[in-house]
């Protein structure tokens, strides 16, 4: 009975395996499709729907950075003074953020090299000292198996 329930599994692992893979091949379609709709509207657009864009957020932080009244840019662009706060806030937070990111020092490579080839050598020991269970479970008369 055990192996006729393995024989279903595998039979059902061959039919299904390859519907899931279609099935993301046109979830990944569609996501393309819509992000390609979404870009190919004109930038006026979708700032007069409510959604502005990176570079326009950029745009208008810069002229309040620059000493442009954020109450009347607010009234310019039509949305709200807070949400222009918000955005100044953001880019201040980006831009300390990457100031005080280091730049990568020759040595880090080796250090990610080393790190897995750590990584790859306790798994080694790992599958090792596995083996070497089995192993002991097979002395006990057991015909050891290739």
């Amino acid at each position: 009975m055990g192996l006729k329930i393995a024989e279903i599994f595998l039979l059902v692992s061959i039919v299904v395996s390859p519907v899931i893979v279609v099935a993301a091949i046109v979830w990944a379609i569609v996501a393309l499709m819509r992000r390609q709709k979404r870009s190919a509207q004109p930038q006026e657009l979708t700032a007069e729907r409510g959604r502005f864009s990176t570079m326009q957020k950029k745009e208008a932080v810069l002229r309040v950075l620059k000493g442009e009244e954020p109450g009347a840019l607010s009234r310019e662009l039509g949305v709200a003074a807070a949400v222009l706060s918000e955005w100044r806030e953001m880019f201040v937070a980006g831009a300390e953020a990457n100031l005080k990111r280091r730049e990568p020092e020759p040595t880090d490579d080796e250090v990610l090299r080393l790190k897995a080839m750590v990584g790859e050598l306790m798994l080694k020991n790992e599958m090792l000292a596995e083996k070497a269970r089995l192993l002991e479970g097979n002395a006990q008369g057991m015909p050891l198996r290739k």
